[in-house]
């Protein structure tokens, strides 16, 4: 994960080196190209941000058109700061292209699925990573598998317990065994992620929650069907 974030930074300072190459034909020298790339560069970074959230959430088309807004919105933002401080109001002074909405799409968008081309190639373990998808309280959720720890029924929902909190969904116990074949059934209403599993006695296993240790029951049911799989690893 450090590797990954020293080439998003790299990544990142490549393009804010390209960018200010670019505006050096439209302006005064490097100093100012610099200046001016830099308040340009978040709206790349946005684009980039909500290329993620979009492709990885599977969120809906609309999701493009606040993308689109958020990235205009950024480059207008720079466009009047440079316009303000940079070229002192003097629209003589000022390269208009810089704030043409054609020329910002293209060249954020040309940097943000650049960034995530490369990341799919150089750190495709990424594309490895098992998620589950659900939805809770209105809410979409895709999270990595290995993040859970095990699910639980309550009567007409269910709750997911991860690493970080609880979601509650209406997806049932039965659909979720089938979705996780791979996760433990220790009890009519519980599923465990094997992977947390630390210690196991009669009818309970232990589970690691980052620091702190919790307990699941073993219903006689199960009993002797998890004691054999825990004995084979």
């Amino acid at each position: 994960m450090k590797v990954l974030w020293n080439f998003r930074l790299l990544y990142w300072t490549g393009c804010l080196l390209l960018l200010t190459g670019i505006f050096v034909s439209f302006t005064e020298g490097w100093h100012v190209a610099g200046l001016l790339a830099t308040l340009f560069l978040p709206s790349a970074i946005w684009g980039s941000w909500m290329y993620w959230v979009i492709l990885n959430g599977k969120k809906p088309w609309w999701y493009w058109i606040y993308a689109v807004v958020g990235i205009l919105w950024l480059s207008y933002a720079g466009g009047i700061t440079g316009y303000s401080y940079l070229f002192e109001l003097d629209p003589t002074r000022f390269p208009k292209v810089v704030i043409n909405p054609i020329f910002a799409l293209f060249w954020t968008t040309a940097m943000a699925a650049g960034q995530h081309l490369l990341e799919a190639r150089w750190f495709a373990f990424n594309a490895q990573v098992r998620m589950i998808a659900f939805t809770s309280e209105r809410q979409h959720f895709r999270i990595p598998e290995e993040t859970v720890l095990y699910i639980e029924s309550r009567n007409t929902f269910t709750l997911i317990h991860t690493d970080h909190g609880v979601h509650s969904t209406k997806q049932s116990i039965s659909s979720w065994a089938e979705e996780l074949p791979q996760f433990l059934r220790t009890h009519r209403s519980i599923l465990v992620n094997p992977s947390h599993i630390i210690g196991h006695k009669s009818t309970l296993l232990t589970l690691r929650k980052g620091k702190e240790h919790i307990e699941v029951p073993v219903s006689r049911t199960y009993k002797k069907e998890v004691l054999e799989l825990l004995q084979n690893d």
